[in-house]
């Protein structure tokens, strides 16, 4: 109550006035620092024009400077550095013995080019009290610049049960710049998972199948070498089978044909770290090349474990990187065509509602970089590439199946796979080796052309997820 009274005292706010301001002051402990959060509610105080601000902004810093602040005899301001509407940072200050206002404070988290910013400033002259609200956008050379007002259009995104105000938001941001903090690894090998849903490959967190470097991630694929005094174990296994069947996912295990994963590659994913329902997942990402190889650019249900099988799954994107591939009806399905898909279990069987673009050369979409976008409404699954949509989903009987749970976000770079190339859809002179043969890691291992793994790594720049509303397309 101390504190309120001070600041009300330090505006010098008229008797009359003071009614009209609602100051709740809240502390609270973070780390080991107690912070002072100041949320003031104020009604029209005053009927001159809107104060003008300069503001700059370098790393984590922020100076204020008020322009024709002769008149100012104390400023107040807040600034949020995030979506929402309320200050998360508070000051009072007053001119300095020069007659100028300005303030620089540190918000201790470096903000950069098109990053929010909103400033609630409440200034005192000498015959009232006004307030102003500025939201702003960060320039490219750390300047103020002006958007409008806190208005927004209403979001139908949830993330973590909670309904995100603003439409357009930005509520997931990964650029590889520094770790996986964002990201859980999956370690085990899935050549043992039903026949239905087996893959040959062991995911590993090891700096061979994947890494951070120059702001991408880096997903490889790489041939096993395994040898008889180096048996096939996986450190820090996060299999989630009984103890009888641990070992044939963890190992240790010695080498013989089929029962060891011909290839290790790496998974990741941001189960409980985050998760959301409804939104526009954009990736930026240079496919792999190389026969059998699948890339998972995927959202899976939070109900699910990643380490799952039977798990249904939004594929935002998806290119099979073989030369020659065909369906059993003579369709090309090979690295000339891109997908998007929705993949649901039923009884140990899946069933997919796909999308798909042709593209004029099979390694098009392996030489360069492109932006996969799924936006994920409640009645429809939209497919963007580069910006432009490829394909619509609106099943009622799939978008039910996700509708109900919050997804959470999976990368990583498979091989084979009955799901990926399934058995009974592919023509058996283009696919050497059956899936949920007892022999087939060995077989696939044995035929696949090797020489056409010259690319054999899935390379992502970003990961962004937007809030959105029913209208977006």
């Amino acid at each position: 109550m101390e504190c309120c009274l001070f600041i009300v005292e330090r505006l010098k706010i008229p008797l009359r006035k003071r009614p009209l301001m609602l100051i709740i002051i809240l502390f609270y402990k973070m780390k080991i620092k107690y912070v002072l959060l100041i949320s003031c509610f104020l009604g029209f105080l005053g009927t001159e024009g809107k104060k003008d601000i300069v503001v700059k902004v370098k790393g984590s810093e922020i100076n204020i400077g008020v322009l024709g602040g002769s008149e100012v005899k104390t400023f107040f301001f807040s600034t949020d550095i995030g979506e929402k509407c309320g200050p998360d940072y508070t000051f009072v200050q007053s001119q300095d013995k020069n007659g100028t206002f300005e303030f620089r404070i540190d918000v201790k988290k470096k903000l950069f080019k098109d990053d929010p910013l909103r400033i609630l400033g409440v200034f005192e002259t000498e015959n009232e009290v006004i307030t102003e609200t500025y939201d702003l956008i960060i320039g490219s050379h750390g300047e103020g610049i002006e958007k409008g007002n806190c208005s927004c259009e209403r979001s139908q995104t949830e993330m973590f049960s909670k309904t995100q105000k603003c439409a357009g938001a930005l509520i997931f941001k990964e650029d590889f710049d520094l770790n996986f903090s964002n990201w859980t690894h999956e370690q085990r090998s899935r050549i043992y998972d039903s026949e239905n849903d087996r893959e040959f490959v062991a995911f590993m967190n090891d700096p061979k199948t994947n890494y951070i470097k120059d702001g991408y991630l880096h997903i490889i694929a790489r041939w096993a070498n395994y040898t008889n005094s180096k048996p096939f174990v996986i450190d820090g296994c996060t299999t989630i089978k009984d103890i009888a069947n641990q070992k044939k996912d963890c190992g240790p295990l010695l080498r013989i044909p089929s029962t060891l994963p011909p290839v290790h590659s790496a998974k990741l994913h941001t189960l409980k770290k985050f998760q959301f329902k409804y939104g526009r997942v954009e990736i930026r990402a240079r496919m792999p090349i190389g026969d059998w190889l699948f890339p998972y650019l995927i959202l899976q249900p939070a109900s699910y474990h990643s380490e799952d099988i039977y798990v249904n799954q939004l594929r935002i994107a998806f290119r099979r990187s073989n030369a020659l591939l065909q369906n059993k009806n003579a369709i090309p399905i090979s690295g000339s065509r891109l997908f998007g898909s929705a993949v649901i279990w039923t009884s140990n069987k899946h069933s997919e509602y796909v999308v798909s673009k042709i593209y004029p050369a099979h390694k098009s979409l392996s030489n360069s970089f492109h932006n996969y976008t799924l936006i994920w409404h409640s009645d429809r699954l939209i497919y963007k590439v580069d910006g432009l949509t490829y394909g619509t989903i609106s099943n009622p009987n799939v978008l039910n199946v996700f509708n109900s749970k919050e997804c959470y976000i999976v990368l990583g770079l498979s091989a084979a796979g009955n799901v990926n190339f399934p058995d009974e859809n592919m023509m058996s002179k283009h696919k050497p080796f059956l899936n949920n043969d007892t022999k087939g890691p060995y077989k696939f291992e044995l035929h696949t052309k090797k020489e056409t793994w010259i690319q054999p790594n899935l390379l992502i720049d970003y990961v962004h997820v937007y809030s959105t509303h029913g209208k977006e397309e």
